[in-house]
């Protein structure tokens, strides 16, 4: 206790003698930095400012840099996912439904009919799990005395995929699509077609000396028509020099020239044609005219009697109505009342139907997330409890709809003999019709 006390007395007195010296230099001072504070603390503030704001523009610029990184990786998983999603559409086939769609072409044919039991020469045939079709080389098997078949039958065909050659792809939101990857020979045919089609985009078709249609590169399509000799001067008929053709073409371009030449000729011939079709059209004008004239006499004669004939039933049609307008304003100050009553019952109609209306919607969506795989079990039955509940709200309109024509709402006994999407009338004469177990009131 007393060693405390002591080490306490120590620290009090260093306390005090720091002080003083700090007051001591504190008075010295003064009168020296008075004339430097205030200037001192305006730089000090200059600096401070300028370091908070270039804090700020460094942060606002990493800020920046880690949004440009995010986009940048962004874009580049989107353009990875796009990537992938067409490599796995050319090796494969997308499974949907459990299902592929797979489209061959068709290189079957029927062999003759075997007439032994053993089937022991039976040709070779590729296997295919979906036909009664052994594997290359084996024979069906229980079939004695059948006609075979070797190949595979052309068409468009939906099988399940096979689960050695079936890969799941996840994209990077997390969705899941199945693809059945292709066989490597139908990948290897792919490629073949790919550089075909490539290849013909840019070679020159000619035609041998059978008619066939051959694709040659560009630059051996000169040494082709040279060694097939249809640089060969061909003489032109006296005709075609008239038209413009020259006396001599090359074997490979006649057939061009004479195309011109007989542009020429049909040129020609239109010329003519022409001239003859002006010297008709003027005779079939004149005739025209003379018809026309006739025509307009006729008409102005017809247009006259019409106008007398419409004007007298205007007159008779004036009278007819002025004698029944009291008549119509008497019925109508009659069915004044009645007309009112029909207004205030299709607006009710109208108001039933439009809350039927919305619990059909709710109706149809609840049937679509039931069917749907993606949800849950539990949401299901949840679902097809409220199914249930939209299917006794929409009876109940019915019966509200009934009741504001008037119409008797018949017993259940009668309900359940309506057969499933027709209808009938009930005990009063109206018509109902049963769909998705529901009674619907209709007229």
């Amino acid at each position: 206790m007393d060693y405390a006390n002591s080490q306490s007395r120590q620290a009090e007195n260093a306390a005090k003698e720091a002080g003083d010296r700090a007051r001591s230099a504190g008075e010295g001072g003064e009168r020296t930095s008075q004339g430097h504070s205030a200037l001192g603390g305006l730089l000090n503030g200059i600096v401070q400012g300028y370091q908070i704001r270039q804090k700020m523009l460094n942060d606002a610029a990493d800020r920046e840099d880690a949004a440009r990184k995010a986009a940048i990786e962004d874009q580049n998983a989107s353009a990875q996912d796009i990537m992938n999603r067409m490599s796995l559409q050319n090796a494969g086939r997308p499974v949907i439904n459990g299902t592929v769609t797979e489209t061959r072409p068709d290189t079957s044919y029927t062999a003759p009919m075997n007439s032994t039991p053993g089937l022991a020469d039976i040709a070779p045939m590729p296997a295919d799990p979906d036909r009664d079709i052994a594997p290359q080389g084996g024979t069906l098997q229980n079939a004695p005395n059948l006609p075979t078949y070797t190949g595979v039958p052309g068409g468009t065909f939906v099988r399940k995929p096979d689960p050695s050659r079936t890969v799941t792809y996840t994209d990077r939101q997390g969705n899941k699509q199945q693809y059945e990857l292709k066989t490597p020979e139908e990948q290897q045919a792919d490629q073949a077609a790919a550089a075909q089609a490539k290849f013909r985009s840019t070679a020159i078709p000619v035609k041998d000396e059978q008619g066939n249609t051959l694709y040659l590169p560009p630059a051996e399509y000169a040494q082709y028509v040279y060694r097939t000799g249809q640089l060969k001067p061909v003489a032109t008929t006296p005709t075609d020099q008239q038209f413009g053709a020259p006396s001599s073409v090359p074997q490979g371009a006649l057939a061009g020239v004479l195309r011109n030449t007989g542009a020429g000729l049909r040129q020609a011939a239109g010329l003519q044609s022409k001239e003859g079709i002006a010297a008709n059209n003027q005779d079939n004008r004149l005739e025209t005219n003379a018809a026309n004239n006739q025509t307009k006499t006729a008409n102005t004669d017809s247009t006259n009697a019409l106008r007398k004939a419409i004007a007298d039933s205007a007159q008779k049609n004036a009278n007819a109505r002025a004698a029944n307008a009291q008549s119509g304003a008497n019925a109508r100050q009659a069915n004044r009342l009645t007309a009112t009553q029909s207004a205030q019952q299709q607006k009710a109609l109208q108001a039933l139907q439009a809350k039927e209306d919305d619990l059909q919607a709710a109706r149809v969506q609840l049937k679509s997330d039931i069917a749907s795989d993606a949800t849950p079990a539990l949401q299901k039955k949840t679902k097809q409890g409220q199914l249930a509940t939209n299917a006794y709200q929409i009876q109940s309109y019915q019966t509200r709809k009934a009741a504001v024509v008037g119409a008797q709402v018949p017993p259940k006994s009668f309900q359940d003999k309506i057969a499933e999407g027709t209808e009938g009338p009930g005990p009063d004469g109206h018509v109902w019709q049963k769909k998705d177990g529901i009674v619907y009131f209709l007229k």
